[in-house]
């Protein structure tokens, strides 16, 4: 890919798009790869670059799919034999015994995961603040003065990524609009900073609004561990150990199993926007376009798709 290669990682850092950054340390031929060639691979299993023939291929697309959904690095050697216990070297057997041999570094590139901050209060200023120094892109809101409760929750929910990280810190004065727009995100987290007699307040109103209790059950209050913080600062370093706690320590997904057609008519399919396995018949969020049904984990992303279909069908992400 020569020079290609650097411009072409540009564009991914620019977008944020996740990606494996895969190089060749070491090489012994017949092998075709040879040291310094890289290759992107894309969680879809899409490969840019050339990093070994068609034995190698597959094993490192794998591999890179792996190391994109735990987010660890990986050395592998493939070759028709085994290179000899190295400490941090995975060995895999080539399929198909050419006699040459390859050693990848599998990169995971993936974007600082998204906290969206709720509230003007002292502690949401505190946690916007402290938050970008472990690793998260912060998004704050808040309701502007002579702003009405619809444009809020427009707006904030336009400004949300599915499966982002919420803590809303408004001290009531609008809690309730702004977590009933969030819980539609389907956040990894949603912290409230209350006590829990106001999180049970809040309950009990959007219960009368109709959501359900096993969407009520998501929202975290207190927001935090219990390290018996009472500043500002002391909070928001409450909540952001919550966070680093959830987000290092949760054991990463099963892929999912593809259901038997005789067992179940139910199909998975891959949001086109945001890459979520979502089941086709169990989604709200649906569009048809050019008579297939495109199915959404949110609604958020539906309407970006509805909004420019062409942008999403063929990348390698839509639905089959």
């Amino acid at each position: 890919m020569g020079d290609k290669i650097w411009q072409r990682l540009a564009e991914l850092e620019a977008t944020g798009q996740p990606y494996a950054l895969v190089t060749v340390v070491r090489s012994r031929k017949p092998s075709s790869a040879r040291p310094g060639m890289r290759a992107v691979v894309f969680a879809d299993g899409t490969m840019e670059g050339f990093v070994g023939g068609q034995c190698t291929r597959p094993v490192v697309v794998k591999a890179a799919q792996e190391a994109l959904r735990t987010g660890e690095g990986r050395l592998l050697h493939i070759g028709a034999e085994p290179a000899g216990a190295r400490e941090g070297l995975e060995e895999w057997i080539m399929a198909c015994a050419s006699g040459g041999e390859v050693e990848v570094f599998i990169e995971p590139r993936l974007p600082d995961p998204v906290l969206v901050v709720v509230g003007d209060t002292p502690v949401a200023k505190e946690l916007a603040a402290l938050a970008p120094e472990v690793g998260f892109e912060v998004r704050s809101f808040r309701l502007n003065p002579g702003e009405t409760a619809e444009n809020f929750r427009a707006r904030l929910w336009g400004s949300v990524p599915c499966e982002s990280y919420a803590v809303v810190a408004s001290q009531g004065e609008y809690d309730e609009e702004a977590v009933a727009v969030l819980l539609e995100t389907k956040p990894r987290y949603l912290g409230l900073v209350a006590s829990a007699r106001r999180g049970e307040v809040l309950r009990a109103s959007l219960t009368q609004e109709g959501l359900p209790s096993a969407v009520l059950d998501r929202i975290t209050v207190p927001a935090g561990l219990s390290i018996g913080a009472l500043t500002p600062v002391e909070i928001a370093v409450a909540i952001l150990a919550q966070l680093i706690a959830l987000r290092r320590n949760t054991p990463p997904a099963e892929e999912p199993k593809p259901a038997s057609p005789a067992m179940s008519s139910t199909r998975t399919v891959v949001d086109p926007v945001c890459g979520m396995s979502v089941i086709l018949e169990e989604t709200p969020y649906q569009f048809v376009y050019r008579g297939q049904a495109f199915g959404f984990c949110c609604r958020g992303c539906r309407d970006k798709f509805a909004a420019d279909p062409e942008r999403f069908v063929g990348t390698g992400t839509t639905n089959p």
